[in-house]
Parts: structure tokens; C-alpha cells; sequence
């Protein structure tokens, strides 16, 4: 963090996975790592706030992802769960970083953006046993 300040520098931008929301049989391991990249960004963005340091991440399911080596019928699987029905593309993930990086996002920090059409909405209203009460 040091070398970042000295350099000017004054955005960290991580990427995660939906893997480190949502979870995923026989990738215990792997959603760990991911977790564990959320709870970092949250902790960094609390420690380096008052250097004025903005700290966030987010996670994407995009057309290059991890999906190279997964065959078109497990792709055509995940693509039911996203609520677009396509994957993300490099250009829109490319903006939503340059947002994070630039003096218009100067006020956010410690934020899990989830670039994926909704898909982790779905799995976490699933979850959900009782109601949702708001107060106003």
C-alpha cells in the first residue's frame, strides 16, 4: 500500500468471483479464495480511508471467465441462472473498473460490486426463510 501512495496511486480494485457469493459444489477451495478476497477489500478499505484510498472489488461472469474449459451444455446450464441469458463482455467490465478508478467514484470504497444480471439475487432469495420487514 505504501508504493501505491508514494505512486500517486490512490484506487485498488480487486476482482472475486460469483463463486465467493453464491458457493459451489467441489469448489470449496476455490469460494474460499474468493471470500477471502471480499473480507480483504472491506478490511483494506476501512485501514487506508482516512489516506483517502478507495479499496473495492467486484465479481463477473464473463464470456472469457473460467468458462474456456467448460463444455456448451454446462454453459447453456449456467446461462438459465443469469437473468440477461448471456454473458457479460470484457467491455462492460472494462468500464465498470475505469469507473472504480476514476475521480467519480472517489466516495465509494469498501463495495462487492456483482457484475453478473442478477444472478446472485436468485440464489440469495432462495435462501431467505422469513420475510423481508422495512422500516421506513
Amino acid at each position: 500500500m505504501r508504493a501505491l501512495i508514494f505512486a500517486g496511486g490512490e484506487h485498488v480494485i480487486n476482482t472475486s468471483s460469483v463463486v465467493g457469493k453464491i458457493r459451489n459444489i467441489g469448489q470449496s477451495n476455490y469460494a474460499a479464495a474468493k471470500t477471502v478476497v471480499v473480507g480483504l477489500t472491506k478490511s483494506l478499505a476501512r485501514e487506508e480511508a482516512k489516506k483517502r484510498v478507495t479499496v473495492n472489488a467486484f465479481a463477473l461472469v464473463t464470456e472469457i471467465d473460467t468458462l474456456a474449459g467448460i463444455d456448451n451444455r454446462r454453459k447453456q446450464e449456467i446461462l438459465k441462472h443469469i437473468h440477461f441469458r448471456r454473458f457479460g463482455k470484457t467491455t462492460e467490465i472494462a468500464s465498470i473498473a475505469a469507473f472504480l478508478a476514476s475521480d467519480d467514484a472517489s466516495y465509494i470504497t469498501g463495495q462487492f460490486l456483482s457484475i453478473y444480471s442478477g444472478l446472485y439475487i436468485r440464489h440469495h432469495t432462495r435462501t431467505i426463510q422469513s420475510p423481508i420487514v422495512m422500516i421506513l
